[in-house]
């Protein structure tokens, strides 16, 4: 997804609802372990597409990222995150 994403590049915006909402589905979902650094790059990918429009997506995904820098100890999913809240904190800025 992430790789469709960024070719798409803002041509995923007719798109982008959909999208998110089928990433915060499997966010919220239990048994996402084996999944989940997928996810948070092709949320990234969103973000890098969509730029500000980004906005309405983060009160729905602020509370899953949250979550996952909780869990510091999975250092290889905290490190794809990192950039992600960082570009999320600028986001937020703008609103």
């Amino acid at each position: 997804m992430q790789a469709c994403v960024r070719r798409l590049g803002r041509g995923i915006l007719p798109n982008a609802d959909r999208l998110m909402q089928q990433f915060l589905t499997i966010c919220g979902n239990p048994h996402k372990h084996m999944i989940l650094e997928d996810v948070f790059l092709a949320v990234e990918a969103v973000l890098n597409a969509v730029g500000q429009d980004f906005v309405r997506y983060l009160d729905a995904f602020v509370p899953f990222l949250s979550i996952a820098l909780e869990k510091h100890e999975e250092h290889q999913v905290c490190t794809i995150r990192l950039p992600s809240f960082e570009k999320l904190n600028l986001s937020s800025c703008v609103r």
